[in-house]
């Protein structure tokens, strides 16, 4: 089955346009109830009239706001957490691998997969790197977050491409103010670590709310040349016409100085703990990141079951990134490295509930171009996605789930399938298994890297990760939760980076294939 892509995206933009239509028509007249009650509304909502026009869950891919989550902001934004990846580590089987330093980005692996192949969203729009697939998580400001939502292996194959081992979305504030609304935060730490949080909100018509905010992380750092100066600036237009349609325009923009000093030289340091004896690799680089995602959103409810939810997002995302290191006396080989890259696209995601079911369906468009790179090349390459997922609620005490995503890339297809089965023993004691076949493609870095120190023996493959998890959760009326799980992974045709020695002596690195992790 090949996809034409000339025919894909008018066939996207006509489906997105009848969504539009059947929303601000009103809904269709069926005989039949409604199941909004599978949808839990967010009761700390404030509305600017008796009739409610605000739509929480717009960028939800669960579609719901649970305010009684750990990971809802009403658990955390009067905590100590800075940063979102603090968040994430009560989830199971994700561990965070951190620098030590403000703003290095935290490697995050989940369930056996590193961060290449985790996905990563901000209001149900991608945000990974179309060049080396990762993102730092430092750029999300935890002050515009409403609450995250970790999709395990098995649900993400209906939210992102190319990630086994699950997906991160970020759910950011909406905001429906009818009085200005403030907020700063400031946070002085050792090392002239500085962070600073500022918004502002309120409706500036009616069902029309503007919210303008900025973030600066600046730090000198524990180390020589690890200090950080980083701003985001973010603001968000969301207009409510009716409580059946919400469409909102987001701009996230971010910028970065890191000191990139390469880590401790063991060697020639007389202590590596010690910030004022230990000697650094590299004293003068440092890397420069631009920037910025534009997202254009919409949710809408077309059928006259009000938990039937139609989606879309249009986004658009440019990216520079310029690493410097003028040398100094002992290496003084000027190194200057340029990167520019965009991407764009489409997705689509419709609910359904017909009786005794929960049926999801969507599709997605991605256009990935790199513009400018010295090590990877001029790129451009485009995907597109079809995915669902249906699970049934004839049983009460047992929930099977089937997930299902056919994508193509570069000319290659694959077709990625799962399945998930909920057994409720008790009213707090569930047992749930996952099982499933996914494919990660390879990111452009992967395929087409290429200078004096890296070496590809063969053209890489795309990994085949066969994976499954089982286990218990314990959850108590005082909604502490206890999860004990199993999970195993085998990946065919891992992509891997290994170390190796060019003729001259000098680090390399060579990227393979292995059969078999």
């Amino acid at each position: 089955m090949k996809i034409d892509r000339r025919r894909f995206l008018p066939i996207a933009v006509l489906f997105l346009v009848l969504s539009f239509g059947v929303v601000t028509a009103g809904p269709f007249h069926q005989e039949r109830s409604d199941s909004s009650a599978l949808v839990r509304p967010d009761s700390t909502l404030r509305t600017d009239s008796v009739r409610t026009r605000f739509i929480p869950a717009l960028g939800s891919l669960v579609q719901r706001i649970d305010s009684s989550s750990s990971l809802h902001s009403s658990s955390f934004v009067w905590g100590d957490e800075k940063y979102v990846q603090e968040l994430m580590r009560p989830v199971p089987g994700v561990i965070l691998r951190e620098l030590g330093e403000p703003g290095k980005p935290d490697q995050i692996n989940s369930y056996g997969v590193d961060w290449r192949g985790v996905g990563v969203f901000l209001d149900g729009r991608p945000m990974n790197d179309p060049v080396t697939g990762t993102y730092n998580l430092y750029d999300i400001p935890i002050e515009f977050v409403e609450q995250l939502e970790f999709l395990s292996s098995a649900q993400a194959i209906t939210a992102a491409p190319d990630a086994p081992g699950g997906t991160i979305n970020i759910v950011s504030r909406q905001y429906n103010s009818i009085r200005p609304v403030t907020k700063i935060r400031f946070v002085q730490e050792p090392f002239e670590n500085l962070f600073t949080d500022g918004f502002f909100s309120q409706n500036v018509a009616r069902g029309t709310n503007l919210m303008i905010g900025f973030q600066r992380q600046a730090s000198r750092g524990r180390f020589k040349n690890a200090g950080l100066d980083a701003w985001n600036i973010r603001s968000r237009l969301r207009y409510d016409p009716s409580e059946r349609f919400n469409i909102s325009l987001t701009d996230f923009y971010t910028k970065s100085i890191n000191g990139s000093n390469g880590g401790v030289d063991i060697g020639n340091s007389a202590s590596v703990f010690d910030e004022v004896r230990a000697a650094m690799k590299d004293t003068t680089a440092s890397t420069t990141v631009y920037r910025r995602d534009v997202t254009l959103s919409a949710i809408g409810k077309a059928f006259e079951d009000s938990s039937a939810l139609t989606q879309v997002s249009l986004y658009y995302t440019s990216l520079q990134q310029e690493y410097n290191d003028p040398g100094n006396f002992f290496f003084p080989l000027d190194i200057h490295d340029r990167l520019s890259a965009s991407f764009s696209g489409i997705r689509i995601q419709q609910t359904l509930h017909p009786p005794f079911l929960d049926v999801l369906g969507g599709i997605q468009y991605d256009r990935r171009r790199v513009l400018e790179s010295s090590t990877v090349g001029q790129r451009d390459e485009t995907l597109t996605a079809i995915f669902g997922n249906v699970s049934t609620r004839s049983f009460e005490f047992f929930i099977p789930s089937l997930f299902a995503r056919y994508e193509s890339l570069r000319g290659e297809s694959a077709t990625s399938i799962s399945s998930e089965a909920t057994l409720r023993l008790t009213s707090g004691i569930s047992f749930v298994a996952d099982y499933g076949t996914t494919v990660r493609f390879p990111t452009i870095q992967e395929r087409y890297w290429t200078d004096s120190t890296v070496f590809r023996p063969n053209q890489v493959q795309r990994e085949r990760h066969e994976f499954l998890e089982a286990g218990f959760r314990f959850q108590s009326d005082s909604a502490a939760t206890c999860e004990a799980s199993y999970f195993q992974r085998e990946i065919t045709d891992g992509i891997v980076f290994a170390s190796s020695t060019t003729a001259f002596g000098t680090p390399a690195v060579t990227v393979t294939n292995v059969s078999a992790i």
